[in-house]
C-alpha cells in the first residue's frame, strides 16, 4: 500500500472487511452550476422588466418608447457562494445599465407630413387633419453611427393617411357657368 509523498512508517493499513465504525453521515445542500444559471436567468429577466418600466416612467409629454429601442447590459454579477459551497440560499447581486431611444409623437408627425407631401403627385394634397394621419407600430431598427460619430436609430413606422385631388373651385364654377342642364 503506497501513498504519494508519505513514508510507509507513518501509516498503517489493514485488509479488515468489517465496517468502519464511528464518524457521521449527513446530507448537505450545496451550490451547483445549475443553481447559478437559474438564478442568473431569473434575475436578468427581472432586471430587464424593471429597467424598461423605469424608463417608461420617465417619459414626458408625448414621448414614446418604440419597440426594439430599449437595450440593457449586465455589468457585474456577484454571488455570495461558489459552486460546491454548502448553502440553502444563494444570493446574487447584479448591476446593469440600460439605454433607450425615445421620440416625440408631435415631432415624428411633422417629419412624416413633410416626407409624405414630397411623395404625393402635384395634382393631389394630403388630408392633414390629425384624425386622418394615423401613425402606428414604430419599431426601432439596428442603430447606426453617423459620420460625426452620433448614434442614429432608424424607425420603421406604419402611416395611414388619405390624399385628395386638388380642386380649383373657381375653374369649375366658370366652366359650368352658362351650361344648360
Amino acid at each position: 500500500f503506497i501513498i504519494d509523498d508519505q513514508e510507509n512508517t507513518k501509516f498503517t493499513a489493514s485488509d479488515d472487511k468489517e465496517k468502519i465504525q464511528g464518524g457521521s453521515s449527513e446530507e448537505v445542500k450545496a451550490v451547483a452550476k445549475e443553481d447559478i444559471d437559474k438564478i442568473s436567468a431569473e434575475m436578468e429577466e427581472a432586471i430587464k422588466q424593471s429597467l424598461e418600466e423605469e424608463i417608461k416612467g420617465k417619459l414626458v409629454g408625448d414621448q414614446e418608447l418604440p419597440s426594439g429601442a430599449f437595450t440593457y447590459a449586465i455589468i457585474e454579477q456577484t454571488y455570495d457562494k461558489k459552486i460546491g459551497d454548502p448553502a440553502d440560499v444563494l444570493m446574487l447581486d447584479e448591476t446593469a445599465k440600460a439605454e433607450a431611444v425615445v421620440y416625440s409623437k408631435k415631432h415624428l408627425r411633422e417629419v412624416l407630413v413633410t416626407v409624405i407631401k414630397e411623395t404625393i403627385p402635384d395634382r393631389y394634397s394630403l388630408f392633414e387633419t390629425d384624425a386622418e394621419l394615423e401613425i402606428s407600430d414604430a419599431i426601432a431598427q439596428k442603430p447606426l453611427v453617423s459620420e460625426t460619430g452620433s448614434r442614429i436609430v432608424p424607425l420603421q413606422v406604419k402611416v395611414k393617411s388619405y390624399i385628395v385631388p386638388k380642386i380649383n373651385a373657381e375653374n369649375i364654377k366658370s366652366a359650368l357657368l352658362g351650361q344648360s342642364m
